[in-house]
């Protein structure tokens, strides 16, 4: 809702994609990193909390 506003044709879809895609991103990123695979979930938070912090500032956690 941060990025698109509050209309649920735009959300729902979007938030489908884009969170298909940082997993997809993420997968490939622990598989290619080590010999061993790394845990999605140390790289999801590595990489996601910093993103969810910088969309709170930037709309200063208010929602349209």
């Amino acid at each position: 809702r941060m990025l698109f506003g509050n209309d649920n044709r735009l959300v729902l879809p979007s938030s489908a994609i884009l969170g298909a895609l940082f997993l997809l991103c993420i997968d490939t990123i622990a598989r290619s990193v080590s010999a061993s695979e790394l845990p999605l979930s140390v790289l999801t938070a590595a990489i996601g909390a910093p993103v969810f912090i910088v969309l709170l500032r930037k709309t200063g956690g208010i929602q349209e």
